[in-house]
């Protein structure tokens, strides 16, 4: 059964009467019931309790360094804590074009996370990947693609140790190159806390991110997207740890000053933008930085990007948060257990998005106008949505 390309839809509000229903893309877990005693080793217990309070105390820490100043510098004064934000100035609030009959001012993009190639455990999610990077990019085609970390899996075949294995980096390497998928769209991978475990040094051989992704780039980055109308920026916040210690043991990432500092030149020449994506791994809630903190950094942005959690056992399957400063957090669910996927547009510079789960058609985004509850105001011009006069969506389907 094939599919169809990717269609956009515009629906003039005059002719049309009804709204098209939203499909519901909500994934619930039933989590068996086993006695822990029956189910684990003694072994496996004592190390579950060592993580269980490894993962309590790194909570305490971050809440204790969410105030507390780990630069060597004195602390930068953020009275003025909107002097970065609504970049655009109220001038481009509610200002032409709006969001009408023509496909214009709109681009989409795709978000995968936690893909988590193994050679120990589930072999359908090797070729679940390839024909999602053949066939469903194919359907959407993306301007980019952001694989947002933990592209292999590192873990032993016990679950309990870690260890880079080429053959998962060759395997990844290879589904990129057999789809060419490379040549379709803008592939952006970058690093999570897997693919750092038991790296002594960025030059270590056992680097496999070097030799086998797309980006081979460590460290934050700025990437901009060019389009007829406008520039949009992409900066990856690069978290992991250096050298990157055994599982779990890299559960939380660091940012020291000279990192934030990185980060802060890359945010003030994304202000030139029409708009700003920030990405990473890491939750900001599992990141350690130095005050202001990485979210008064990145407050310029309509969103940041990441991964890392998972759907916490399946118990949240939806992680998504708005940031004091406004910027929207939205967690991607993993592709390792729940095949999740996201598709994200900026329609006239406002942003939609849809959570997605693989071979689940038709897939679709309705653009404009954007769900309230995700607006950022601070950033984005939603008079356009008051003054459009068509309902916009991107819609892909079987045939």
């Amino acid at each position: 059964m094939g599919v169809c390309p990717i269609l956009f839809i515009i629906l003039d509000l005059f002719r049309e009467t009804g709204m098209p229903n939203q499909l519901k893309r909500f994934l619930g877990f039933k989590l068996p019931v086993v006695h822990p005693f029956r189910a684990l080793s003694c072994l496996s217990v004592k190390m579950l309790k060592i993580f269980i309070g490894l993962v309590v105390a790194g909570l305490v820490i971050a809440l204790v360094l969410e105030n507390y100043n780990t630069a060597k510098h004195p602390k930068r004064s953020i009275n003025n804590s909107n002097s970065n934000r609504n970049h655009h100035g109220d001038i481009f609030y509610n200002t032409h074009p709006y969001p009408g009959a023509e496909m214009d001012n709109i681009f989409w993009f795709v978000q995968v996370s936690d893909i988590h190639i193994s050679r120990f455990q589930d072999p359908r999610r090797i070729t679940d990947f390839e024909e999602f990077c053949s066939e469903t990019i194919d359907v959407i085609k993306p301007a980019l693609v952001l694989a947002t970390g933990d592209l292999t899996d590192a873990k032993t075949s016990s679950k309990l140790g870690s260890q880079q294995y080429e053959v998962e980096w060759q395997a990844y390497h290879n589904i990129l190159k057999r789809s060419r998928v490379l040549e379709r769209t803008k592939w952006i991978d970058i690093r999570g806390n897997h693919d750092a475990f038991n790296i002594i040094s960025l030059e270590s051989v056992n680097n496999y991110y070097r030799k086998y992704s797309a980006t081979k780039k460590e460290g934050s980055f700025h990437y901009i997207h060019q389009t007829p109308f406008g520039s949009y920026s992409f900066i990856c916040v690069d978290a992991t740890l250096t050298p990157g210690p055994k599982r779990p043991f890299n559960f939380f990432g660091i940012l020291d000053q000279t990192r934030m500092d990185e980060l802060s030149i890359l945010e003030s020449k994304s202000l030139n933008s029409n708009q700003s994506i920030w990405f990473g791994h890491y939750t900001t809630s599992t990141i350690i930085s130095p005050f202001p903190g990485i979210r008064q950094i990145m407050s310029s942005a309509v969103a940041y990007l990441c991964g890392h959690l998972h759907t916490l056992g399946g118990l949240m399957p939806v992680l998504h948060s708005r940031h004091p400063q406004g910027t929207l957090e939205l967690e991607l669910a993993d592709w390792k257990d729940s095949r999740r996927f996201r598709v994200l547009a900026f329609d006239h510079d406002l942003l939609s998005f849809s959570d997605l789960s693989f071979e689940e058609w038709p897939a679709v985004l309705i653009t404009n106008p954007k769900a309230a509850k995700y607006t950022n105001p601070a950033v984005e011009p939603l008079g356009r949505i008051q003054s459009s006069t068509h309902i916009r969506m991107l819609l892909a389907g079987q045939q």
